[in-house]
């Protein structure tokens, strides 16, 4: 029996000569990473970076693999009230401090050279002052903390550097996956989404604000990282940071 189809404008049609048409879907993969030298490597939003102004409630995910260990900068943030800063030990620990330097998180995991990880900086309002500010290693919260010294974040005077400490400083490692979101996202569900490498952030309930995927949007070439968060700050490579196929498996 021939089957009858109505068209998009009401004509009705037989099923001859009819071509089934395939639908792509886009599937997560995760092929680039950004190199940083640390000699003058860095990167930077194009915009100030607003996400966090004035928020309580944020996790900054990130995927990191450093290629030396002495003190490196990781994200450096200028406020109106303090900085935001994040650096690596040279024994591997990572400390994240804001508003000043006595105001701090640190990690309990030690960062091996040569090895990815997983490391999240997370703001959460219902802990008390010494353990609201949290560093995550690999779905691991540390244990070492001082205190946080704002109720929360405040209104950013500049742009986010990844990599430089906005003096004379540089990292001297490879970044991938860095996305911020605006609410409580566990980090250890984002390590364990897609057991224990980067995954398609798009899937939890609280979408990334700020998605970079250091290349995988932007087919690892150009100097640009377009941002697939809902805010739209793209990132700037500077001074010959590289995309490379280097990443976490």
């Amino acid at each position: 029996m021939s089957k009858k189809f109505i068209t998009f404008d009401g004509q009705i049609i037989g099923d001859g000569g009819l071509t089934l048409l395939s639908i792509e879907t886009e599937t997560y993969s995760n092929l680039y990473s950004v190199d940083l030298d640390g000699t003058n490597d860095y990167l930077q939003t194009v915009n100030t970076f607003n996400t966090l102004d004035n928020e309580d409630t944020w996790v900054i995910s990130s995927w990191v693999k450093f290629n030396s260990l002495v003190a490196e900068p990781l994200f450096y943030l200028p406020t109106g009230t303090g900085t935001f800063f994040t650096w690596v030990r040279s024994n591997g620990v990572i400390d994240a401090s804001y508003s000043f330097g006595s105001s701090y998180s640190r990690s309990t995991t030690q960062l091996q050279v040569g090895d990815w990880n997983h490391v999240c900086i997370r703001l959460f309002p219902t802990g008390n002052r010494y353990t609201k500010f949290q560093i995550w290693v690999n779905g691991v919260e540390g244990d070492t903390s001082n205190y946080f010294g704002a109720n929360d974040f405040g209104t950013s005077s500049g742009k986010l550097y990844v990599g430089w400490n906005n003096s004379t400083g540089y990292g001297e490692f490879n970044v991938d996956e860095l996305a911020v979101f605006i609410g409580d996202v566990s980090p250890l569900d984002i390590y364990n989404q897609n057991n224990g490498i980067p995954g398609d952030l798009n899937e939890f309930s609280t979408t990334p604000s700020n998605w970079w995927r250091m290349g995988d949007n932007n087919d690892g070439t150009g100097t640009t990282i377009t941002d697939q968060g809902s805010n739209g700050n793209d990132i700037t490579l500077i001074n010959g940071a590289t995309f490379v196929t280097d990443v976490p498996t």
